[in-house]
């Protein structure tokens, strides 16, 4: 909507209110490494950062009218509020983050990165849903299409890619039934002849046991 100005410098984030050009940025701090993107959210509602810490976070904004440790959004009475505190999009990727960017409804968050893979994060909890594999080297770029059914991205492998994203519709339930039944372990018999299939011991969040 035009209210915010965000850029990065080194592992911090810097927000400015556009209503009031004098005053100072809020800073956005915790990143452990440097900012690598930043992406509003369509709503104008939340920030996400991408650092080369191996994490996104997902900063909340103020509401209209409301101050945000120095910034106000308008010219009406302003009430402080405490310092923003993120959501975390962490333990998934193997390497820094190059990129990460809302889905058009905000719900969800695609980073990519440059251990070769681009993963699909819940944005209000953090949680991870899926890791995509359609790249041969470092993920420069990633986002969503318009109707939030494909993502886009470009990779250090000379390629660009828009597919269909099978991950970014279905239910928890329905991608915690398909983790399930991928997470298998090949385990020779006797004989040789065959194999058994014996479950991996799976995360609490797929059903697997503390």
């Amino acid at each position: 909507d035009g209210r915010w100005l965000a850029a990065s410098s080194g592992e911090r984030v810097l927000l400015w209110d556009r209503g009031a050009p004098g005053a100072p940025p809020h800073a956005l701090i915790g990143h452990q490494g440097d900012v690598r993107s930043l992406a509003f959210s369509r709503d104008s509602r939340a920030l996400v950062s991408a650092s080369s810490d191996r994490t996104a976070r997902v900063w909340p904004l103020p509401a209209a009218g409301v101050a945000a440790g120095g910034p106000t959004l308008s010219n009406a009475p302003t009430t402080p509020v405490a310092p923003i505190t993120p959501v975390v999009l962490k333990g998934g990727h193997a390497a820094a983050l190059t990129a990460a960017a809302f889905s058009p409804d905000g719900s969800q968050v695609v980073t990519a990165s440059t251990d070769n893979s681009l993963r699909l994060w819940l944005a209000r909890s953090g949680q991870e849903l899926a890791a995509i594999a359609r790249h041969a080297d470092a993920v420069n770029t990633a986002m969503f299409s318009a109707d939030g059914q494909a993502i886009l991205s470009g990779s250090d492998d000379g390629t660009v890619r828009f597919d269909r994203c099978q991950f970014c519709s279905l239910p928890l339930a329905r991608l915690q039934e398909q983790a399930r039944q991928v997470v298998q372990l090949i385990e020779p018999l006797d004989d040789d002849s065959r194999v058994a299939l014996r479950l991996l011991t799976l995360p609490r969040w797929l059903g697997g046991k503390p």
